[in-house]
């Protein structure tokens, strides 16, 4: 596989709140599911800011959290169909 081949996609690897900010104490805005797609925006200590793919919400989960892995396109395709399917 070469690298034009893949992509980096960041994979929610357990059941987690996305906060409104950077803090165990702030408000969780909705449960993130595991297998949950995010868009990483900025690391921050122990956080990332990301946005939920399937829902368009900002916020931040803790980086234990995620798993960043690198897929093949075609794999990428697929789960682009199934992100297009929940959204519409």
């Amino acid at each position: 596989m070469s690298e034009k081949d893949s992509l980096i996609i960041d994979t929610v690897k357990s059941p987690v709140y996305l906060r409104e900010k950077s803090s165990i104490k702030s408000k969780a805005l909705v449960t993130i599911n595991e297998g949950d797609t995010v868009k990483v925006i900025d690391s921050i200590d122990s956080w990332y800011s990301v946005t939920l793919i399937d829902q368009g919400l900002n916020g931040f989960i803790g980086k234990k959290f995620l798993i960043k892995e690198k897929v093949l396109v075609e794999k990428t395709a697929k789960l682009l169909d199934r992100v297009i399917k929940k959204i519409t």
